[in-house]
């Protein structure tokens, strides 16, 4: 009896230690560190070779004061790796990267816009990049940094679009709309439309593409000033699109192409270029069967019955002999 007393007890000390464990971690894991470092850049994307400049900012987001005598390892903590998941070398020379104050009252931060590729001289080849920090005292967002080939304005460009439905190619015409169609190469080269969709089908006549998301509010994060030209705007014009976001400007990301020709749009939109391969395949695109909403006016611009996918775009350079079509 005193045996079974015994392992009595000992049952209910394991019991007690079995719910106290979890309720010991959960309390744990709900403990966040008093400061926030935060990793932000101003562009989308970066040329080779060019200052790579991320700002950095470390904030109290306590409810009081933080003790920060000891200063937090800020370089030390700081890594990029590159889309291989391979860890880049840092800089010998690289030292301290911001004074940080002994304490942080509330709401209180300090910071600095680095150079990365003086940190990270690696950091220098086209690719996407992960920047991130580990340590203690603070938790980190991470941003991925997209370093593209520089833009040649000598040169003429040429896409070609993989989708589900077939492939085509467009000719860019850079004389027509200079800043768009280096904003779409740069674009391509990031990767952007790589899985992105087209998003809306105006049955019959164009497809519209460059929503990441499928909503027609999600796009690049900023628009651009329109280009306008008397370009044709026959069938196989590519051309930047406007919402009821953007209202004046034209979308930085967002496309049209037409699958007949549209005469009543020339003069009035921003022409980036024209199909020269691959016709059939956006006749097929505006053919799929769409979603229509109530009320909306017939031949609107309406969702996909599922999503028209653009499996990958890339970009080549053409040499300048050749002209492009869509030029005059």
């Amino acid at each position: 009896m005193r045996r079974a007393r015994g392992y009595f007890a000992l049952w209910k000390v394991a019991a007690l230690a079995a719910l106290l464990v979890p309720a010991a971690l959960a309390l744990s894991a709900d403990t966040k560190p008093p400061l926030s470092l935060f990793f932000e850049t101003q562009f989308p994307y970066f040329y080779e070779g060019d200052p790579l400049a991320v700002a950095m900012t470390v904030k109290n987001i306590s409810d009081g004061t933080v003790d920060n005598s000891k200063g937090l390892d800020l370089l030390a903590g700081m890594q990029v790796e590159d889309a291989r998941g391979a860890k880049l070398k840092k800089s010998e020379t690289a030292g301290i990267l911001v004074t940080q104050p002994k304490a942080l009252e509330k709401s209180a931060f300090f910071g600095r816009v680095l150079s990365l590729t003086e940190i990270f001289p690696g950091l220098q080849k086209a690719g996407n990049y992960k920047l991130s920090w580990k340590g203690e005292g603070a938790e980190a967002n991470s941003i991925i940094l997209h370093i593209v080939e520089p833009y040649d304005p000598k040169m003429n460009y040429r896409v070609k679009f993989e989708t589900e439905f077939g492939n085509f190619v467009i000719d860019l015409n850079k004389e027509a709309a200079p800043r768009h169609v280096r904003n779409f190469v740069d674009l391509v080269r990031e990767g952007f439309y790589n899985g992105n969709q087209f998003h809306r089908v105006i049955p019959g006549q164009a497809v519209i593409g460059g929503s990441p998301t499928g909503d027609p509010a999600a796009g690049s994060g900023y628009n651009l000033d329109p280009e306008l030209s008397e370009i044709p705007t026959d069938a196989g014009t590519m051309l930047q699109v406007r919402n009821k976001e953007t209202g004046g400007m034209d979308s930085g990301a967002h496309i049209m192409i037409l699958g007949i020709a549209k005469p009543e749009l020339r003069g009035k939109v921003s022409v980036l270029g024209k199909v020269v391969e691959g016709m059939d395949t956006i006749k097929t695109l505006c053919q799929v069967p769409v979603v229509q909403t109530r009320g909306a006016a017939a031949g609107a611009a309406a969702r996909p019955v599922k999503p028209l996918l653009i499996k990958k775009v890339t970009v080549t350079e053409v040499p300048a002999a050749e002209k492009p079509a869509g030029k005059n």
